[in-house]
């Protein structure tokens, strides 16, 4: 048994170690991607249960609210118009 022979047994163990790590990487990665798209396939379907809910709460519950304040809102705008304007007629006949 000379050098030469030791070191091509010390490749070919390489070798196959190699192959053997490799192919444990490949079954992992795998498995992972397996789990993964599992995971990934109930975050879309939660997303989208979360998006219907939101959208029915926009309907049901913001919009009505909205519309609410914006009435709200524009009745204060005329009652403020309407004060203003008193206020300037009333100011009017005070200086003539």
């Amino acid at each position: 048994m000379d050098i030469a022979w030791l070191r091509d047994l010390i490749i070919c163990i390489s070798g196959i170690v190699a192959i053997v790590v490799l192919i444990l990487l490949a079954v992992l990665a795998v498995t992972i991607y397996r789990k993964s798209k599992s995971l990934l396939f109930s975050i879309e379907a939660t997303s989208k249960n979360l998006q219907e809910i939101s959208s029915v709460l926009r309907e049901k519950f913001f919009t009505p609210f909205a519309e609410i304040g914006s009435f709200i809102h524009g009745i204060s705008k005329v009652i403020e118009t309407i004060n203003r304007t008193c206020r300037k007629r009333e100011g009017g006949k005070h200086d003539g």
